[in-house]
């Protein structure tokens, strides 16, 4: 997946950066950064089922001010999603 986040990052250039985090909140990025978003706004409302355009943070790779658009993933089986798909929008 991370080959083609990348390719998608150069081919939009509007992403600082894409990322896919599993249910368990383990995120990896564009980057190559292995993460906990347990804690970011964005994961727990794409979680929740919801496509969220978050308030800006302060990214924890980038160290830049971001927007994070992000977007749950449907699981094959049950209600909860498989994980959330993001990517970091700068907010400058």
């Amino acid at each position: 997946m991370e080959p083609y986040l990348q390719s998608e990052v150069k081919r939009l250039q509007t992403f600082l950066l894409m990322a896919l985090a599993t249910s368990d909140s383990a995120l990896i990025n564009t980057h190559g950064d292995h993460l906990n978003v347990k804690d970011r706004e964005f994961f727990q409302r794409s979680m929740a089922g919801e496509t969220v355009a978050a308030d800006p943070i302060i990214g924890r790779t980038t160290k830049q001010l971001q927007i994070q658009i992000s977007s749950p993933i449907s699981a094959e089986t049950g209600i909860k999603p498989a994980g959330v798909l993001m990517g970091g929008i700068p907010s400058n």
